[in-house]
């Protein structure tokens, strides 16, 4: 079994910046990432909220803020970070998704996201978010800690390098994939991730 190919092009009109959706705390500014042909491809944008300085915060970690277009996921990853006990604290800050997870031991779960709840990815896991509104974003607050850093994430259907992968276990697939430091690394993913993960594209809008 190969890897699937999971992303379909969302209109990039229904693509916005962070910002129109996201107040920073006040001392804090927000800086949105351009769109490019990623961030469209999946249908997400992202911004990165630092002090008055452009420090990361909060002290020793970093902070992201998605927005995820209706229907959008956001691409699975795999969280490589070497500390076991770092941890992505995502918080629910508008609309209503789907955390698709499998952990490190191999289960997969798939959980509510609703305004005010909260979610923690840990290294090891590998992970999606999906919109599941067709009309509203889907606003997540991911605060890492420690800092997020170069490499400490693998992104699993885009990032598959051309070698030959060895034979997967029963249930799992496998796949060769870059690292964000431009190395690379064997990923098992299991087959009910990439179920999960085919179902929650079936929906995406043209």
């Amino acid at each position: 079994m190969t890897q699937p190919e999971f992303s379909k092009p969302l209109s990039e009109n229904i693509l916005g910046p962070v910002s129109e959706k996201y107040m920073p705390t006040p001392g804090h500014i927000l800086t949105d990432v351009p769109v490019d042909k990623h961030y469209a491809t999946w249908g997400y944008t992202i911004a990165y909220e630092t002090d008055e300085h452009g420090q990361n915060v909060p002290e020793g970690g970093n902070t992201a803020i998605f927005r995820i277009a209706p229907r959008g996921p956001t691409e699975p990853v795999y969280v490589t970070k070497p500390d076991p006990k770092a941890t992505f604290t995502v918080n629910v800050l508008e609309g209503e998704g789907l955390f698709i997870r499998a952990t490190k031991d191999g289960q997969v779960e798939e959980t509510p996201l609703k305004k005010g709840g909260t979610v923690v990815v840990r290294p090891g896991d590998l992970y999606s978010y999906k919109n599941l509104s067709d009309s509203g974003d889907l606003v997540l607050h991911d605060e890492a800690l420690p800092a997020f850093q170069t490499g400490d994430d693998v992104e699993v259907t885009q990032s598959v390098v051309p070698n030959e992968p060895p034979h997967p276990r029963d249930g799992y697939l496998i796949c060769n994939a870059r690292t964000s430091d431009g190395g690379t690394r064997l990923i098992e993913e299991p087959t009910a991730f990439a179920d999960a993960m085919a179902r929650a594209m079936s929906n995406v809008p043209d």
